[in-house]
């Protein structure tokens, strides 16, 4: 499992989403941009809750992969 930053397309709005694979197990968000780094990305420093995680698995679509 690793973590992503991903960025909403329509608000422009930044989350971290844990995945597995193709699968989006985790997310945490919006972030404000302070929180948006790479040490905090590799360490996993996010405090998650499933309803983020379910919205963000049912609108996937709307996402893109940001890099801090």
């Amino acid at each position: 499992m690793a973590w992503q930053y991903w960025m909403h397309t329509p608000s422009g709005e930044t989350y971290a989403v844990e995945i597995d694979g193709d699968r989006v197990v985790d997310a945490c968000g919006p972030l404000h941009y302070s929180e948006v780094t790479l040490r905090n990305r590799h360490d996993g420093n996010f405090n998650g809750d499933a309803e983020t995680a379910e919205w963000v698995r049912a609108n996937q679509d709307h996402f893109t992969v940001k890099e801090p």
